[in-house]
């Protein structure tokens, strides 16, 4: 049972990063009043890299090209911003971390509670979205002022509004496989047989015996 085990928590884990990567990562939608009507958009962090790269509709934002970071509203959503980042990012290196215990040793207990870890990242990171995304929806932050638009973001504001920015399937999907990686290892933990415990103690012993000889 070990080495199943072993194989199914390198395939969760490993699967977090297609999750985070190809999944849609979160939804904006933009109500416009003069037509009465709303525009929907679901994006990917795969979408983002092509609308960011080379030749992509956004390239060229945070390049210096323009005066995007030195906008008061946006320094404003920079710390929530960067926490989101920082729990994300660290949520998919925690996954990284898991395979390679799960793929070079048999540490149930430690997989475990670095799925732990993987879960609290992911639920970390909802709570800095909901800390950018408030602001924006609310009205104290709008869309004109988020993009420094001047003597224009007053017809801007009076036509357009943000009315849902929040996360979608990615982290949602992400939090599920780290759930069902903390599941998964307490079952083997609690469950574990008293003869492989004391095989694992003899193994501990010879070990230390060799290392004394």
């Amino acid at each position: 049972m070990k080495i199943v085990y072993r194989i199914v928590a390198a395939l969760l884990a490993i699967s977090v990063i297609p999750a985070a990567y190809f999944l849609d990562m979160l939804r904006v939608r933009i109500s416009i009043s003069l037509i009465d009507k709303a525009v929907q958009d679901d994006v990917s962090i795969s979408r983002m890299y092509s609308l960011f790269s080379q030749g992509g509709t956004l390239n060229g934002l945070f390049s210096g090209k323009g005066d995007f970071f030195s906008n008061a509203s946006v320094k404003a959503l920079m710390p929530a911003g960067i926490c989101f980042l920082a729990f994300f990012a660290l949520a998919i290196i925690l996954s990284l971390v898991i395979f390679f215990f799960a793929v070079f040793s048999n540490k149930r207990l430690v997989i475990t509670c670095l799925g732990g870890g993987g879960l609290l990242c992911i639920i970390a990171a909802y709570i800095s979205f909901g800390r950018v995304a408030a602001p924006l929806l609310d009205g104290s932050i709008t869309i004109a002022d988020f993009l420094n638009m001047g003597v224009l973001g007053f017809l801007v504001n009076a036509a357009a509004k943000v009315t849902v920015l929040r996360l979608t399937s990615a982290p949602m999907i992400m939090a599920f496989i780290f759930a069902a990686i903390i599941i998964w290892g307490l079952a083997f933990v609690l469950t574990e047989d008293e003869s492989e415990k004391r095989e694992a103690k003899l193994k501990k012993m010879n070990k230390k015996s060799h290392k004394t000889a």
